[in-house]
């Protein structure tokens, strides 16, 4: 993977987040994109696994893409990873982040079901 950090006034880079699927919740309230305009830039290729659900994919300033917004479901888990963000940048201020997050804990967001109870139990006439 490729990466840097945007250091004003050194490196400005711009960050173009496209939503890929516009019918996913976690885009609920987001234009087609949204621009970031100082980020940290990480770049394909990645190692991490193939996603489930490609929800964003960002393309930076210095010609680079990314897969920013993926979903996962593990077991009855849901997990959604969102690559944006760096203390150096006004990242958590922008409108569209915050939206994005708050749809993501939502999305994410599934109701204990009962518990399942695994090994040995006493039988019982029921």
């Amino acid at each position: 993977m490729k990466w840097r950090v945007a250091y004003p006034p050194d490196v400005d880079d711009t960050e173009i987040v496209w939503v890929v699927d516009q019918s996913h919740p976690i885009v609920q309230g987001i234009d087609e994109k949204f621009i970031l305009e100082t980020e940290e830039v990480y770049a394909e290729p990645t190692l991490f696994p193939v996603p489930d659900e490609l929800v964003f994919l960002s393309w930076f300033s210095g010609g680079e893409v990314f897969r920013s917004g993926c979903t996962y479901k593990r077991g009855r888990g849901k997990i959604f990873y969102f690559r944006p963000g760096h203390e150096s940048c006004p990242t958590f201020y922008d409108k569209n982040v915050q939206r994005v997050l708050i749809n993501a804990v939502e999305w994410a967001y599934t109701p204990r079901a009962k518990s399942c109870q695994y090994g040995w139990v006493a039988p019982t006439n029921e």
